[in-house]
């Protein structure tokens, strides 16, 4: 029952990310299906765990020290993905009616944290890779920064699809999504470096 919900919510939100509204339909749109959505994050940690392997590696390669990365650096990282789950939803609330798309508020969200889960197995997989040490650093980096690009184009169509707005709307809150991603990251970095 819920494995066959998720795949039906995935489909959906894969539909919207190529920029095709009837995916929306396939959704769970209700205020229930809404905060199903953020439970999507539960099939994102073991992306991420597999991302912070990789990480581990490159960091031991660089000889940087990785003495608390089992701990304090994971768990930091866990939280950092917790936080941004939940940052833009929250500010994203405060604009929408000014900005016109609150009506559009519920379904945007709903695709947004369910294409989520297939952007973040996208990075996983280079990820996975270079963890097995099928993928060196280099080549890591390139692949990472080429699923970058991919990433920002399926979020630019879900934003248009789902909020239905125009070009010069998404745009921005597309880059208010990655401002608010790198500020969370940034400042964990930081706490991360502190605490080395």
């Amino acid at each position: 029952m819920i494995f066959s919900y998720c795949i039906q919510q995935v489909t959906g939100a894969w539909k919207v990310m190529n920029g095709r509204a009837e995916g929306l339909q396939e959704l769970d749109l209700t205020l229930e299906g809404f905060w199903r959505s953020f439970g999507a994050v539960i099939l994102i940690i073991p992306f991420t765990l597999i991302a912070i392997s990789s990480e581990r590696i490159a960091l031991t390669a660089t000889d940087q020290a990785v003495t608390v990365l089992a701990g304090s650096f994971v768990s930091l990282r866990l939280f950092g993905l917790a936080l941004d789950w939940i940052a833009f939803p929250i500010f994203f609330a405060l604009v929408a009616r000014p900005l016109g798309v609150s009506t559009h508020y519920v379904p945007f969200i709903v695709a947004r944290n369910w294409s989520a889960v297939v952007i973040a197995g996208m990075f996983a997989l280079p990820h996975a890779l270079h963890a097995t040490g099928f993928v060196p650093l280099p080549v890591l980096s390139f692949l990472l920064l080429a699923l970058f690009v991919v990433a920002l184009r399926f979020s630019y169509l879900v934003v248009r699809t789902a909020l239905a707005v125009p070009v010069m709307m998404a745009v921005p809150v597309v880059l208010l999504q990655l401002l608010i991603g790198i500020l969370i990251e940034v400042s964990l970095d930081r706490i991360f470096v502190g605490v080395m």
